[in-house]
């Protein structure tokens, strides 16, 4: 197919697109003002900061085994044979 061609249907469908799907129909009130929407927000901003403080506590035990792990290795290899 030619450039214009391609350009022509790209346009067609999207004018199509438009057309059957009104923009009023996509701007509908949202859902965000309902009570049970905000209460599903608060919960789900609880959530995320449980799941960034246990990923806080993850990271400081492994920071913490990994210290540990290297400090073995030093006494090993000063152990000798």
């Amino acid at each position: 197919m030619k450039p214009k061609t391609i350009l022509y249907l790209m346009a067609a469908v999207c004018l199509a697109a438009f057309a059957i799907f009104p923009t009023n129909r996509l701007t509908a009130q949202s859902d965000l003002d309902s009570p049970a929407a905000a209460e599903l927000l608060q919960d789900i901003q609880t959530q995320q900061a449980t799941l960034a403080d246990n990923q806080k506590q993850i990271d400081d035990k492994l920071a913490a085994v990994g210290e540990a792990v290297r400090q073995a290795r030093i006494y090993v290899s000063r152990g000798g044979k």
